[in-house]
């Protein structure tokens, strides 16, 4: 031992350390018959020669020991590759399979007259914008083409009231009166003809509520995120409705599980939505800031009254983002007891949902 390892040895074991010895991995053994020549072995035979060499390391022979495997080598490789047909080794590997044919694999089917794809070019803000501008001033260019030579009439003026004058000069002079009438009636058969073609172009009721549907279910899958809040008091009606309301028509999945608070139970409102990250903002403006919680009065002492007031009513407990959704449509449960809460949660494998609920301590106002 040199004198460097002495003195880490001796720090080492002042120091109360224990030496580690890191094993270096070595790359795996040539194997003594490749895969691939499996089918040409006989049964059970997993070399190539009948009496493999024995796996010893180099280190553990001796001079005769290593002088004979390097002749048993030899004699081995020489039988395989026929360079000594002399020599004499029994091989395991069945020659009558062996041909001069040549195994092909089976070539891809190719379809011919098949269109090439090609992948779809994004361009940003700034390019759509010049490219808009391109076109349309390409169909301007185009129009007054068409004009000077001809094969299209020039359009009338268009008049109003702040330019008729300009425009008709002379001959707004003679009737001012009739003419002022003609461009108001003019106007307002653009405002009518504009007014119809809006018309057109705008959806019904169905199809906006069908347009409404399909943005909030593709923004659903993108990405589901989960809103878990907690509520003192659910007694209102009224805010009762907006919370299911508004549920159904985000599309959202979830449970309202609503506590009576005369049964005595003493248990809080909850509250769990899945959905989208639009429709879990908007879920989340209208429990947090647009409904007035002050409707909510407790129906119990004074004392206790004043108590609850210090505290907010509707809280957020958790808020996150989750592989998959746990729910496949949106119901309100009214409990009786935890038991039905438990069972609620637990068909879906977030009982833990109730666990936050219980644990969280609204904060005072």
């Amino acid at each position: 031992m040199c004198i460097r390892d002495r003195y880490m040895g001796t720090s080492a074991i002042n120091l109360g350390l224990r030496r580690v010895t890191v094993r270096v991995r070595h790359h795996d053994p040539v194997p003594d018959a490749e895969w691939w020549d499996a089918p040409l072995l006989r049964a059970g035979a997993r070399s190539y020669i009948a009496n493999p060499v024995d796996v010893v390391p180099n280190e553990e022979l001796n001079a005769e020991q290593i002088a004979e495997r390097v002749e048993t080598i030899q004699r081995s490789l020489a039988a395989l590759e026929g360079v000594s047909p002399e020599v004499q080794v029994e091989l395991q590997v069945m020659k009558d399979k062996i041909s001069h044919l040549i195994e092909h694999p089976a070539p891809f089917r190719v379809i011919h007259g098949a269109q090439p794809v090609s992948l779809p070019m994004y361009l940003t803000k700034e390019e759509r914008k010049k490219l808009r501008r391109q076109k349309r001033a390409e169909k301007e260019q185009e129009r007054r083409d068409k004009l000077k030579l001809g094969l299209i009439q020039q359009p009338p003026p268009k008049l109003k009231m702040s330019n008729f004058m300009h425009i008709l000069g002379t001959e707004a002079i003679g009737d001012p009166s009739k003419l002022e009438a003609e461009v108001k009636k003019n106007m307002a058969e653009r405002l009518k003809a504009h007014l119809e073609r809006n018309a057109q172009r705008s959806l019904t009721k169905e199809q906006r509520a069908e347009k409404l549907m399909r943005k909030l279910k593709r923004d659903s899958s993108v990405e589901c995120r989960v809103a878990v809040f907690r509520i003192e008091r659910l007694t209102d009606r009224a805010i009762r409705f907006k919370v299911d309301k508004n549920a159904q028509q985000l599309a959202l999945n979830g449970v309202c599980l609503i506590s009576n608070p005369n049964s005595g139970l003493g248990f809080p409102s909850m509250v769990v939505v899945e959905g989208g990250p639009k429709a879990i903002k908007f879920y989340k403006r209208l429990l947090l800031r647009r409904i007035k919680w002050e409707g909510e009065k407790p129906a119990n002492a004074d004392g206790e009254a004043k108590e609850q007031e210090k505290t907010k009513v509707c809280n957020l407990v958790w808020e996150g983002a989750l592989k998959d959704h746990s729910f496949t449509k949106w119901k309100v449960v009214e409990i009786r007891s935890e038991i039905e809460v438990k069972r609620a949660l637990t068909e879906r494998s977030v009982e833990h949902y109730w666990d936050l609920v219980l644990n969280y301590k609204p904060p005072a106002l």
